[in-house]
């Protein structure tokens, strides 16, 4: 059997008047300021490290074959995207989601975003990220993650940043680093890529934390990895004690 997921409008919710579903447990997105940085991959860390922790994660994918990897919905939006409704229909869609997976007993929900979250130039209409702005108003996260590169210029992660916290009622509460870099040969122009040394991951690491001041982790090392996992639970934590107060 084989099963291609799309999306068309006898998905989406019908008669709520636009009315959307008020979402009463933490939802983690996982952003970028590129395309091919290990999103897909640090969600599926996350989920990983949590459940260890004993808590009943709901995942969104947005890779055609998120389903494979225990995402409870698939939003196939990235590289030839089969989602053929508007934006309104898409964050009814997202939005009613997330509450299925709040009524199946998840504690938290996690999700990620394709290639990158603001526009890199206007020369073009393809750069700018109009999927990807919808889809942030669909999931409404609480917190962010923003997965970067070490060559993105300080200016540009920073304003990724500013986006992601002005159009939501959300903090960028981390930053991953992808420790790939592009090739400086041939190998380059197809878009092939490189592992930066350790040296090199330590002295990228503190140019991002002088300039921006969010704890950065590297993509694929087990300890930073349970530390991003620790500082999420802590973050929810706080939410949950400040609420209560």
């Amino acid at each position: 059997m084989i099963y291609s997921p799309i999306i068309t409008q006898a998905d989406v919710p019908q008669n709520t008047f636009g009315k959307l579903y008020n979402i009463d447990k933490p939802v983690l997105a996982v952003l970028g300021t590129s395309s091919k940085q290990g999103k897909f991959t640090l969600q599926l860390i996350l989920k990983d490290l949590l459940n260890q922790k004993n808590y009943k994660v709901g995942m969104i994918g947005t890779e055609p074959h998120s389903l494979l990897f225990g995402a409870d919905y698939v939003y196939p939006m990235g590289y030839n995207s089969t989602i053929f409704i508007d934006g309104h229909s898409s964050i009814i869609l997202l939005n009613k989601m997330i509450n299925d997976i709040c009524e199946k007993g998840a504690e938290i929900i996690i999700t990620g975003s394709q290639a990158n979250t603001i526009p890199t130039n206007n020369y073009n209409v393809v750069s700018f990220p109009i999927k990807q702005h919808v889809f942030l108003m669909g999931i409404q996260p609480d917190a962010v993650i923003l997965c970067v590169n070490p060559q993105d210029d300080i200016r540009y992660i920073i304003n990724t940043i500013k986006y992601i916290e002005g159009v939501t009622n959300c903090q960028v509460i981390g930053l991953v680093l992808f420790p790939m870099i592009l090739s400086n040969d041939w190998k380059g122009m197809f878009q092939l890529k490189t592992k930066i040394n350790e040296e090199q991951v330590e002295t990228v690491k503190e140019r991002l934390k002088s300039k921006i001041g969010i704890p950065i982790y590297v993509l694929g090392q087990h300890a930073e990895m349970q530390n991003l996992t620790d500082s999420i639970i802590e973050y929810f934590s706080c939410g949950e004690n400040e609420d209560e107060a």
